[in-house]
């Protein structure tokens, strides 16, 4: 009896620095998993298999859309490396924590860089064609 009461005792005080640990990041967990939802949503809920998505035109010859199952096992990747993403970054908050602040911003950084350079790109068009 004596042993579980110190094993949980232990785990009690494991969950509770946990906890403090992650609360600091609150706010870059929440942005993490805001922009991260979507790929779990479309594994969950992907489009029918009797679609005109698969194989049309609008898709520009993107792979995940030739059909029903190679989309669900596209999805499926990106579901685990982003799952595993947010675990390698909650493992180095303790020791590394301007490093895991950029891990957990990253979606955010990546989306704000491809902005900049579709604006770069419809400019240098647009320059080019005067």
């Amino acid at each position: 009896m004596l042993q579980i009461k110190t094993l949980l005792t232990a785990l009690k005080n494991t969950l509770i620095e946990t906890k403090k640990t992650l609360w600091s990041f609150k706010w870059y967990i929440l942005f993490y998993w805001v922009f991260n939802i979507l790929p779990f949503y479309e594994y969950f809920n992907p489009p029918e298999k009797n679609s005109p998505l698969w194989g049309s035109e609008a898709t520009e010859g993107n792979i995940y859309y030739l059909n029903q199952e190679i989309y669900i096992e596209g999805m499926k990747s990106a579901c685990i490396i982003i799952l595993l993403f947010f675990l390698l970054a909650t493992s180095n908050i303790k020791n590394h924590p301007r490093l895991a602040k950029w891990m957990l911003l990253s979606p955010w950084i990546l989306l704000a860089l491809a902005c900049i350079k579709l604006m770069i790109e419809s400019l240098y068009q647009y320059l080019y064609k005067l």
